[in-house]
């Protein structure tokens, strides 16, 4: 969630600069808020420790290819990934 605070922050900044703004600056503007949107609406949970863990797992050689453990970790980071295309990017799962 820190970076859908920077991300509004950053689109709230913008908005308020001085002068006219194009087409493309408005457009922006409203995908950074959408995205920010998506984040609060799918309540992006990132547990950092069990990310920190796993990686330390992966380091260490303990997820094996053709292991149970890697077959969970895999699972584990492709649903991730989709989640954070999903709020990102949601059009782009449709292709």
């Amino acid at each position: 969630m820190k970076d859908s605070s920077k991300l509004f922050e950053l689109a709230r900044r913008t908005q308020q600069g001085e002068g006219p703004h194009d087409k493309y600056t408005t457009l922006m503007i409203a995908n950074a808020m959408a995205i920010v949107a998506r984040h609060i609406e799918l309540d992006e949970n990132d547990d950092a420790e069990a990310s920190n863990r796993l990686c330390q797992e992966i380091r260490a050689g303990e997820v094996i290819p053709g292991s149970t453990r890697y077959d969970e970790v895999y699972e584990l980071l492709t649903d991730q990934a989709r989640q954070k295309v999903l709020i990102s990017n949601p059009g782009y799962l449709d292709k």
